[in-house]
C-alpha cells in the first residue's frame, strides 16, 4: 500500500465529508483487511484509522463489511480483533456467508441491507473494487 497515496485519498475523503449535508442516518462502510488493518502485519493502517475516528466524531454511523467467511469462529475472531485495535464502535459487522466464493454479491447485499435499515451510505472505503461499488456512496479505493 502506498502510504502517500493513501494519506492523500483519506484527506480528500475527510474534505468530502466536511462538505456533505450529513443527517442522523449518514453512514460509512469500511472493509477490514488491507483497509483498516494490514492483512500482512495485523497493524492498523493509520490514515484509515484516523478517518474512522473522524467519522465517529462527526456522528457518522460506521458499518464494517468484510469478505471474511461468516463462521462463528471468524465472527468471534473479527469482533475481538476490531475491539483490540480500537475499532469497536460500529453499528453492525457484516461477513460473507460461509461457502460463498463470490466477492461482489455479499458486499452489494450488505450495503443494500444497510440502506434498507434507513441509513444513507455517504462513503465506502476499501482496497478492492467490490468494497466501494454499487450502493457505496463516494468511493475511496485504496491501492
Amino acid at each position: 500500500m502506498n502510504q502517500i497515496d493513501t494519506e492523500e485519498k483519506i484527506s480528500n475523503a475527510e474534505k468530502y465529508l466536511e462538505n456533505y449535508p450529513l443527517t442522523n442516518n449518514s453512514s460509512i462502510v469500511f472493509d477490514i483487511d488491507d483497509t483498516l488493518i494490514s492483512y500482512e502485519s495485523g497493524e492498523l493502517i493509520g490514515p484509515v484509522y484516523h478517518l474512522y475516528l473522524f467519522c465517529l466524531s462527526m456522528g457518522i454511523k460506521v458499518f464494517i463489511v468484510t469478505n471474511r467467511a461468516g463462521t462463528q469462529e471468524n465472527i468471534d475472531y473479527t469482533e475481538n480483533q476490531l475491539k483490540s485495535k480500537g475499532l469497536g464502535s460500529y453499528e453492525r459487522l457484516y461477513l460473507r456467508r460461509p461457502g460463498c466464493s463470490d466477492m461482489w454479491s455479499p458486499k452489494i447485499g450488505s450495503r443494500k441491507d444497510i440502506i434498507s435499515r434507513g441509513y444513507d451510505i455517504v462513503m465506502s472505503v476499501g482496497d478492492m473494487p467490490w468494497d466501494v461499488g454499487v450502493h457505496g456512496g463516494y468511493p475511496v479505493l485504496l491501492d
